[in-house]
């Protein structure tokens, strides 16, 4: 879920042509004296009566058809023999087994339908400055960590705004200095990452304390719904339960906290009160290793699902750090990202990744499997102008509603430009398989 450095065969099968000739040939048969052999003109005559003699014939067709006959049923049962031992050997369908192999063909299962989008760039109620999460809360509504206007709005699930907290004006923006300006409680400041628990509370990482623009978050602080300060979580530093830049937070069935930092590259777990618990991890590209994490989640299946900016990349790890899988490389292709920012899972364990600079959504199983994506770079329905956040609601009938926050390019952000795009949320509902 996070802020960080940005942002299909056909088969030509040739036709086989089988080509098939016949050839019949005929004997002719002479009788009478020399001077016959004079009358052989007339053959033509004589082939009548040969016709006509057919019916002395018969007798030696009498004595054919019984050895045709005799061979006819050791033939014909030879033929029924022969297929029937074959059928059962294609019946085994082992042969069809390997279509479950092809499991990739679920790549074009997945549906998609834009329902609705809000939003636009500025500073008042419902607009964005670099909006760069989402989540849905406990209650039903979405909370947007709208950074560069140092605050979250919150609205209804179809966009309604209903209100929004944080810092008062002239706390500062992400385009300039903001030393020493101090973020106090109830207050955010340049808030990149927002998660919710099944409590009732909300999470923002934000930069707190920190310094001068360029810095990315160090702390983060724990509301009400509706905007209450409860704590703070974590501070600046290389400790435990400290952090140095952290980027993605979820929780387990036990609502404990897990808080992946980039700047150590690690995972660090706290219990629901914020008493730091265990870390682990390190920083790194090689597989076990985390390389600019930026968003996390806890799937059904109890494992931990990093999304990884910097390495391209997801990674699968049990809660205590073993890693179970991975996949993913830097790309734009399907399947391969380019500075992913923001990972979250349905009920059925489906892994839906904005990828960030690819500008699409793309959708895996829980072993990686592509199943789907959508998007492209535009301002249309549908279409997405750096997608950063990601927030799924519980499956309806199979179908998911999607929730994606654009932050939009900014100047240095890869793209140039000032404000350009994004700056907006879109909603849709999204079946898979």
């Amino acid at each position: 879920m996070k802020a960080f450095s940005l942002r299909t065969l056909v088969v030509f099968r040739p036709g086989l042509v089988a080509i098939l000739a016949a050839a019949l040939a005929l004997t002719a048969f002479g009788c009478g004296d020399g001077s016959e052999p004079t009358v052989t003109p007339a053959p033509t005559a004589t082939m009548a009566p040969i016709a006509t003699a057919a019916p002395p014939t018969p007798p030696a067709p009498t004595n054919t058809p019984s050895p045709v006959a005799a061979r006819a049923p050791t033939i014909t049962p030879a033929p029924p023999a022969t297929p029937a031992p074959t059928p059962p050997t294609a019946t085994p369908v082992p042969a069809s087994t390997p279509v479950p192999t092809s499991t990739p063909a679920p790549t074009p299962s997945i549906d998609v339908q834009f329902v609705t989008k809000w939003g636009s760039h500025g500073s008042e109620e419902g607009q964005f400055k670099q909006p760069f999460d989402i989540t849905l809360g406990r209650n039903g509504n979405l909370y947007v960590a709208d950074m560069d206007n140092n605050a979250v709005q919150y609205f209804s699930p179809d966009g309604q705004f209903l209100g929004k907290w944080g810092s008062p004006a002239g706390m500062g923006a992400l385009a300039g200095s903001v030393t020493g300006v101090v973020a106090g409680e109830g207050e955010v400041r340049l808030p990149s990452v927002i998660a919710s628990d099944g409590e009732g509370h909300v999470y923002v990482m934000d930069l707190g304390t920190g310094g001068a623009y360029g810095n990315l978050p160090l702390r983060v602080v724990k509301f009400t719904e509706d905007g209450t300060f409860v704590a703070q979580l974590g501070e600046a530093g290389e400790g435990a339960g400290q952090f140095e830049s952290p980027r993605g937070i979820a929780f387990d069935r036990d609502d404990n906290i897990y808080v992946v930092d980039a700047g150590q590259g690690q995972v660090q777990v706290f219990t629901p009160e914020g008493e730091s618990l265990r870390a682990w991890g390190e920083k790194g590209s090689e597989p076990g290793s985390l390389h600019g994490p930026s968003g996390m989640a806890i799937g059904n299946d109890g494992l931990l699902y990093v999304v990884e900016g910097d390495a391209h990349r997801v990674q699968v790890f049990t809660t205590e750090g073993e890693l179970v899988r991975g996949w993913g490389k830097i790309g734009r292709e399907p399947g391969e990202f380019r500075f992913p920012s923001d990972i979250a899972l349905d009920e059925a364990g489906n892994v839906y990744v904005a990828d960030s600079l690819n500008d699409r959504v793309q959708v895996f199983n829980s072993q990686g499997d592509l199943m789907g994506a959508w998007g492209t770079l535009g301002t249309g329905d549908g279409e997405f102008t750096v997608p950063t956040g990601i927030a799924l609601s519980p499956a309806d009938g199979g179908r998911v509603r999607v929730w994606v926050v654009e932050g939009g390019w900014k100047a240095g952000f890869g793209r140039g430009g000032v404000y350009e795009g994004g700056s907006r949320v879109q909603l849709f509902e999204v079946t898979v398989g």
